[in-house]
């Protein structure tokens, strides 16, 4: 049965191509082990908006729509935020979700306007992660590798990504195929009085490692 407090899928579509964002990112994870920490690339997927604090609402209707993602609200007392009110997200970073969820809406319901361009490749990208993940069956802290040519894909949607000018990407750091997966190791000091070593970055082989 319809529920009337949900929101209508047409303006969900429309308050996207004002407001939402298709990213395709690479974040770091470093691991602490005996003697030294290991850094790890790994690709992230996200759909997200970003409004003043007080529009928070509509991203709580957003998030019951699409029965996925988190909603945050920063700070509102910090004098960075807009006007006092604090900034109000939402993300959903879930390849399931976004491929069983969000992605059906939009093909369901597209946008009109040119962050529709941003969509196309970033669904790619989201199912391109969500098979590697799928077929991924080892503990989390173990390294998640990529097929070369999904890799390869995987970036060449970043660089898309990041040219466009609809504010349909998050990250503008360049990348290097060579620089994915363990970047570099930190020696720990177990003497304060010494200065910590540090490895150079290695290049790796043509299957990176991801997690």
């Amino acid at each position: 049965m319809y529920n009337k407090n949900m929101l209508n899928p047409w303006l969900v579509t429309g308050f996207t191509d004002g407001e939402g964002c298709f990213s395709l990112s690479v974040v770091s994870d470093r691991q602490q082990r005996k003697g030294h920490a290991t850094i790890y690339h790994r690709w992230r997927v996200d759909f997200c908006y970003a409004l003043r604090g007080d529009d928070i609402q509509m991203l709580n209707q957003i998030k019951e729509f699409f029965n996925c993602g988190i909603v945050s609200l920063s700070n509102p007392t910090s004098t960075k935020t807009m006007h006092n009110y604090g900034q109000a997200q939402y993300h959903c970073i879930t390849p399931a979700d976004l491929v069983n969820k969000v992605i059906p809406h939009f093909e369901n319901y597209p946008l009109h306007s040119k962050k529709q361009q941003d969509f196309e490749p970033w669904k790619e990208a989201a199912h391109i992660i969500k098979k590697t993940k799928d077929k991924f069956t080892g503990k989390w802290r173990e390294r998640l590798v990529y097929l070369p040519e999904d890799e390869k894909r995987l970036d060449e949607i970043f660089n898309t990504l990041k040219h466009r000018v609809t504010g349909g990407h998050l990250t503008t750091t360049p990348r290097n195929l060579n620089l994915q997966g363990i970047i570099s190791q930190e020696e720990t000091n177990p003497y304060p009085s010494k200065k910590a070593m540090s490895y150079p970055r290695r290049k790796l082989d043509n299957k990176s490692i991801m997690r």
